[in-house]
């Protein structure tokens, strides 16, 4: 199943999909089964509470920057009410202390896990080189349409993603086509191509079995999202993608525009302190680009007709050479200019005062 969206040039999220179908499924099916265990416990920053009208319900750790109910949105509820978490009520401070009080003072004092649990320390590239075979295609510039560099494969890039080319811009991935094989970058991290205020998911797994009642008697729920842990909560207004039926899926509207929205990863519903449930992100809705918001588009391409990309590319080969001969003056003087206009083409999402008579200059 995740080769298959590896291969498709989604970014899935295997930590998700590892606490849905091996920790709460396939683990606490064979310690039930072979041990005759009626709890799981895990070190989860989580909590659950259960009562006869609502059932067991997923509610945020009370040290919420160490929150884990993101990677738990997924768990069926009948797994859940058979969890314990112990830290979800403590701080990890407090965690550590009481580590250092009963003697484990390596744990007490080791540094937080990061990344994805089963491939720990390796390179995450040639890991999954391991398992999909790489289709090489080309890098291009989604405002030029001039091949600015290659790939080895979409599944090694995720949207948002920099990517280091020989070119005075600051490239982005902006799109990954399936069809033509070719990644779209764009230039500048905040570049509109980047931005939307829309998307649609694949049906939600809802915690409590049922939707939110807003959304079965209103049409739509408004709650807050996020798609990534640890990042902000993003207000939005959830309504069914068909009317009537959520069954498909869902439709989320933003009120502010969020950067690269991207599918295969999980939109993680939150009413407050509980985790509503999830469903995973089929694709984002037309970006400021392509509906040219603020007239961004024309100001950006007016911007680019007097900056080609045989010139980025001309400077990035200048830079690398006068860095191979210690020309450490060019280095820096490439860098302020590529600085400047990364500042510049940045700020144009936002701009819609900008002077594009400024551009000739």
């Amino acid at each position: 199943m995740m080769y298959f969206k590896y291969t498709a040039g989604l970014t899935p999220n295997p930590d998700i999909l590892c606490n849905r179908h091996i920790k709460f499924g396939q683990l606490a099916e064979t310690c039930r089964e072979r041990l005759g265990c009626d709890w799981l416990a895990t070190g989860h920053y989580a909590r659950v509470v259960s009562d006869k009208s609502q059932g067991t319900r997923l509610l945020k750790a009370r040290d919420e920057s160490k929150d884990q109910t993101f990677f738990l949105s997924a768990v069926p509820q009948s797994a859940l009410a058979r969890a314990i978490f112990p830290l979800g009520g403590l701080l990890k401070s407090e965690v550590r202390e009481i580590a250092e009080a009963v003697g484990l003072t390596k744990v007490a004092h080791k540094k937080d896990s990061t990344g994805i649990c089963f491939i720990g320390k390796r390179n995450f590239q040639k890991f999954i080189s391991q398992y999909v075979e790489d289709r090489p295609g080309r890098m291009v510039d989604i405002d030029t349409g001039v091949v600015v560099g290659d790939h080895q494969g979409r599944h090694h890039w995720t949207l948002g993603q920099r990517c280091h080319l020989e070119a005075i811009t600051k490239y982005y991935v902006a799109n990954k086509l399936q069809d033509s094989n070719d990644i779209l970058v764009c230039a500048g991290y905040h570049h509109p191509s980047l931005y939307s205020t829309s998307f649609v998911t694949d049906p939600p797994h809802w915690i409590r079995g049922i939707p939110p009642p807003q959304l079965t008697s209103q049409g739509k729920v408004l709650c807050e999202f996020r798609f990534q842990r640890g990042a902000p909560l993003v207000p939005c207004v959830v309504s069914c993608a068909e009317p009537g039926s959520c069954g498909v899926g869902l439709s989320i509207a933003l009120k502010e525009p969020l950067r690269v929205i991207t599918p295969g990863q999980f939109a993680v519903f939150y009413d407050g302190e509980e985790c509503l449930g999830c469903a995973k992100i089929i694709r984002p809705g037309p970006s400021l680009y392509e509906l040219n918001t603020s007239h961004c588009k024309d100001v950006i391409l007016g911007l680019r007709r007097h900056l080609p990309s045989l010139v980025c590319r001309s400077l990035g080969k200048i830079r690398r050479r006068a860095k191979d001969t210690d020309g450490a003056a060019a280095v820096a003087l490439i860098d302020d200019a590529r600085d400047a206009f990364c500042n510049l083409v940045e700020k144009i999402p936002y701009d819609s005062d900008v002077d594009k008579s400024s551009f000739r200059k």
